[in-house]
Order: structure tokens, then sequence, then C-alpha cells
């Protein structure tokens, strides 16, 4: 067989000549494909190649040994300015209320305000990162749709053959996030209530919390996403997302700058009413938008 070393000038480029035939192609670094171009006149004949029993044996080597150019890997610190945001939330109950609440069920009213004022919070915070990161993967361009009636007759519409269709499409979603991150497939996804019911139909999706409320983790499906539903999500979205093991891992980054904190409680004699106030401080920033995509449902 005639063999034809080419080389790479470092820029992707491939050419190499033996006995007048030539070869040249070219390789991209990113991807590791490469294409070869041979101008021998016996493979256009076919007499070698796909159209005969005479293969074409293509492979391609980098040796870092036997080259001056060593691959080489740095790091570098990027800043980039990080708006402080405020959450503010106040409550006001009266001396009446007050009373009330302790005469007949022994609660205490601050006590409960202040519970509720806590939890509120942090449920708007939540809330406004996961729009912004729905956002993110809208602007990333990777999505699948699924539709929840079949379009043939091969499964019911109930059946769990049919709902693991969706997973095909997650899958689809989490492989572009692999591919597009050199790094890892995607390992969570937030879904609304109705997704959250048909996943829940599977064996082989295993339930942590079988009364969540507001937005919350659920459970995990096949060992491999988590799943987080959220009653406040659209039932035609579901967001598939990758979260790494360490802030250096991430595409998105919420910095609490000053925790919940409450003001003091406040006497209004003239209204007979008690006010007190709660604030949270914090950053939130995007960093890569590939780390996020969605599959979007038609329900018709």
């Amino acid at each position: 067989p005639t063999e034809i070393t080419v080389s790479d000038d470092g820029q992707g480029f491939l050419n190499g000549t033996v006995s007048g035939v030539t070869a040249v192609g070219l390789v991209d670094y990113n991807t590791g494909n490469f294409t070869v171009v041979v101008n021998n006149s016996t493979i256009a004949a076919g007499n070698y190649g796909p159209s005969s029993d005479k293969d074409v044996l293509i492979t391609y080597d980098y040796f870092v040994e036997a080259s001056s150019d060593i691959g080489e890997i740095g790091f570098e610190l990027k800043h980039k300015a990080v708006q402080a945001q405020n959450k503010m939330l106040k409550s006001l109950w009266s001396v009446q209320t007050m009373g009330d609440l302790q005469h007949y069920w022994g609660e205490d009213a601050e006590g409960l305000l202040v519970d509720r004022m806590a939890k509120e919070i942090q449920l708007e915070i939540d809330r406004g990162i996961i729009n912004d990161l729905l956002t993110a993967a809208t602007e990333s361009g990777n999505s699948q749709s699924w539709t929840r009636t079949p379009t043939s007759g091969l499964y019911p519409a109930d059946s769990a053959e049919y709902i693991r269709t969706f997973l095909t499409k997650v899958g689809i979603v989490s492989s572009t996030i692999y591919k597009l991150s050199f790094n890892a497939q995607a390992n969570f996804l937030v879904v609304p209530p109705a997704v959250f019911g048909l996943l829940q139909s599977l064996p082989e999706f295993t339930i942590e919390n079988v009364a969540p409320q507001g937005i919350a983790k659920a459970g995990t499906i096949a060992g491999k996403y988590r799943v987080y539903v959220n009653v406040y999500q659209s039932d035609s979205t579901v967001l598939v997302g990758y979260q790494g093991n360490d802030v250096f891992d991430t595409g998105y980054v919420y910095a609490p700058y000053i925790p919940i904190s409450f003001t003091p409680t406040f006497f209004d004699p003239e209204t007979m009413t008690y006010k007190k106030g709660v604030i949270q401080r914090y950053g939130k920033v995007l960093i890569r938008n590939y780390y996020y995509g969605l599959v979007n449902i038609s329900w018709s």
C-alpha cells in the first residue's frame, strides 16, 4: 500500500506529497475532526476506497515529545463589575391580631411574620435566578421540542415508553452542553408541575420530596438528573443545566452580599400597629450561557 505522511503547519492545514500523489486537508483543533483530500486518480476511479475492496486508512497523531511547540495551559483572573441588588419587604400587624393569635392558638404574630418574610424573600430571589437561567438557555440556542400527544400510534400518550421520549430530548440537549463546554453533560432539570407529574409515573424516578412547595428539589431521574419543580414556571418549558462542584465550574454565580436582616420592631401608637422590615443584598452574574438549554413542550 502507498503511505503518505502529511504535516500540520500549526494552523490546522495539512499537506504532504509522495511519488506525485498529494494529500491536503484541514484539522479542527476544537473538535478533533479532520478532512483529507487525495488527488490520486486510482482513488477517483474507484480502485481504492469505499467503492472497492481496498480501503483508505487515514490517521492523525500529535507527537509532543518530537516537537518544540509544547502545549501550554494558563490561568487568568478577569474582573467583572457586579451591581449589588436589594430585596426588601415590610410587614405590619395590629394589636388586636397579636392578641387573638396568642389567646386562641398560642401563636406569636411577630414570629410568624418574620418566618414568612424570610421565606418570601428567598423565594423571590430563587424565581429571579431561574428566570435568568431560562433567558440564558434561550440565548444559547440549545433547545429541543417535544409533543405531549404522540404523532403516531406506536405508544399511548400516558405510557412510560412515550414519556421516556421526553428524556431522549433532554439527553440531546445535555449532550450539546457537553460538546459546547468540553466538560460534562447536564446534571439538573427545572420542571413545571405538569412535567413533574409525568416524571413521577416513571419507575426510574426517585422521589425525595412528596409535597414540594414553591421551588424545591423533588428527586432524581435515572440517577442522572436532579429534578427541581418550579410552580411558577410555564408548562411549555423545561430548563436543562449543568452545575459543577466548585465556583470555577459554573455558568451562573449568586453571591449574597448581606444576608437576610430584620429591622427592629416599631410600634405606631397612631394606628395601634406593629411594623417590621426585612432586607437582603446580593449580586448575581451570568458567566456561560452554554451551560443551559431548553426542552420546549407542546401540549396540544
